[in-house]
């Protein structure tokens, strides 16, 4: 006859194997999802506090590692965008001192061209150089024929004489002319006493054209022609010519 075993207040209150196993389970679970670091907050290396990191300690690290390169990335793109601007400001420096040239070169070129048309009439020198002396005559010799035609018969024929004379002295002299009441006019231009412009004038045209234009010069319009001469060395400063090429010029200009 077989025996049964009395069971015991044990029995009733101990745990099954089987309750254990999915105990252990249970708890393996958040363990593994826990990143085990642990940390030693005793020098003498004893964990007497050991703690662990979590997953969301993680991710916020993450996220700060994040907004690290984010910063680093701006702080390049900063740094890029100051030298890009460095370069231009160079660049700039580079191109301002040629224009600045440039305006400078026109601004002398209109000074020059101001100061020539502005040069008084008695700014030039009494000779012109011998490089223009032929040039000249030869002008004067061609105006002396051209003013031929206009004068009466007896007087063309004093000027073909005495042209080349009055040609050559005239080349060598340049117009100077200032409308004076008193002073007579030489022919150069100058305004001299009447005695000096007479002789002057004899000496230069010759006695053929003196003879001739002496009516001439007396009149009160002559003036108008140191007038039209004067004009003409205002407009044309560096051209050269002979007084007499200019005054009969004139004397065509003046009604």
């Amino acid at each position: 006859m077989s025996r049964k075993r009395q069971a015991t207040i044990k029995d009733f209150f101990s745990v099954s194997e089987e309750a254990k196993e999915e105990k252990r389970i249970k708890n393996d679970k958040p363990a593994a999802a826990a990143v085990a670091i642990v940390i030693n907050d005793s020098s003498d290396t004893e964990n007497h506090k050991p703690t662990t990191q979590t997953a969301k300690c993680a991710q916020q690290q993450h996220q700060e590692e994040e907004v690290e390169v984010q910063q680093e990335a701006t702080v390049q793109q900063q740094q890029q965008e100051e030298q890009l601007e460095q370069a231009d400001g160079e660049q700039e420096k580079q191109q301002k001192p040629e224009g600045e040239q440039q305006q400078e070169q026109q601004q002398a070129k209109h000074q020059q061209q101001e100061q020539q048309q502005s040069i008084p009439t008695g700014a030039m020198p009494p000779a012109c150089t011998a490089s223009a002396t032929a040039a000249r005559a030869a002008a004067a010799a061609t105006s002396a024929k051209a003013a031929a035609t206009h004068l009466p018969p007896a007087a063309a024929a004093a000027t073909a004489v005495s042209g080349p004379t009055g040609g050559a002295a005239g080349a060598a002299t340049c117009i100077t002319a200032v409308p004076s009441a008193a002073a007579a006019v030489s022919p150069r231009g100058e305004l001299v006493p009447p005695e000096a412009a007479e002789k002057m004038w004899r000496d230069t045209l010759g006695d053929g054209w003196y003879n001739a234009l002496h009516a001439e010069l007396q009149q009160p319009y002559f003036r108008q022609c140191l007038s039209f001469v004067a004009k003409e060395r205002i407009k044309q400063p560096n051209a050269i010519y002979p007084p007499e090429e200019l005054v009969f010029n004139a004397f065509k200009a003046t009604p």
